[in-house]
């Protein structure tokens, strides 16, 4: 998923607005381009697709198809309900996102300025050092003399070393991949679900059934798991009219079930689809305050451990060369 743009945001909201007023569609985009002309404006795109026969709330659902998983295929819902909908789904993923940016900023801003001055102290005054050492026939330490044979080698087999770091990445990049969608693709999957979720309850509450549901809602292809658990959904509630075996194997978790299945025979499936949506909501941004304080750690570690290694290379030869002197 995309991080949603906040002018994009803006954007919807000024339509939606204009429209709970009660102006036409055509009247809110375009008071809507002429409120946000000095913003960027998502309007010249929506009149070129109802130029080419498309609803305007499907030409709305064009401008979201980057930053959702679900597409909705019916249009004959109430757009100021969908667009209400859909402002307050972005909204809280661009809020959980800038939640995480915010803690991790400082750190790595204090982090990349530890690199810089590091990456100074090794190009500029590490030469320097090694000439002053030379000029007083001080031996050079260690870590330093390897680190002018090392400069020596990349100087002189620059390419070469390129060319192993570029196969090495190569070989790397592919299981490390893999163990990355390994971590997240749980994370992923409750994503999408609380998503799919709030979808239907969207769309429950503008009085569509289960069944008209399914066969409106899908899920692109490309971004969905091995486990097709959202076709299998939509197959059990259109071929086999199960819904709870529908939900069981959308939500594989059995109080959530439990609570779907009560809020069906109880007539309340839209608090019943509300609640289990509130977890996924908190599991998902519980989620992402920890990954944000791993972040957080991992930056300011990382970042006493620079301060400490250029306080060392750049002292150290000078006490080797009070040594030398003694």
């Amino acid at each position: 998923m995309i991080f949603p743009k906040q002018s994009l945001i803006d954007f919807l909201t000024a339509v939606y607005d204009l429209l709970r007023i009660g102006l036409s569609e055509k009247q809110a985009l375009d008071i809507s381009d002429d409120y946000l002309r000095f913003k960027h404006s998502y309007g010249g795109r929506i009149r070129r697709d109802i130029e080419n026969g498309i609803a305007f709330i499907e030409a709305i659902s064009n401008l979201l198809y980057l930053y959702s998983f679900i597409v909705c295929e019916s249009y004959n819902v109430s757009l100021r309900v969908w667009l209400k909908f859909k402002i307050s789904e972005l909204q809280q993923k661009r809020d959980t996102f800038l939640l995480v940016l915010n803690m991790s900023i400082k750190p790595f801003f204090l982090m990349l300025i530890s690199l810089l001055l590091n990456g100074f102290i090794v190009i500029q005054l590490i030469p320097k050092i090694i000439d002053m050492l030379d000029q007083f026939n001080t031996p050079l330490p260690m870590w330093l003399a390897l680190f002018q044979h090392a400069s020596i080698a990349i100087y002189n087999h620059g390419l070469f070393f390129l060319m192993v770091f570029f196969c090495v990445g190569l070989l790397c990049f592919y299981p490390i991949s893999r163990l990355i969608q390994h971590i997240l693709g749980p994370i992923k999957i409750d994503f999408m679900v609380q998503d799919f979720l709030a979808m239907i309850a969207s769309l429950h509450g503008q009085g569509m059934s289960l069944k008209e549901i399914a066969r409106s809602v899908s899920v692109r292809v490309s971004s969905v798991s091995s486990d097709g658990r959202f076709e299998s959904f939509r197959s059990l509630i259109l071929k086999d009219h199960s819904y709870q075996k529908a939900f069981h194997v959308l939500l594989q978790h059995k109080h959530h079930e439990y609570i779907i299945e009560q809020g069906i025979v109880s007539d309340t499936l839209q608090d019943a689809l509300m609640y289990v949506i509130g977890f996924y909501r908190d599991k998902f941004i519980c989620f992402m305050k920890r990954l944000s304080l791993g972040v957080t750690i991992g930056f300011t570690s990382f970042t006493a451990i620079s301060i400490m290694v250029g306080f060392y290379i750049t002292l150290q030869p000078f006490i080797q060369l009070l040594e030398h002197a003694l």
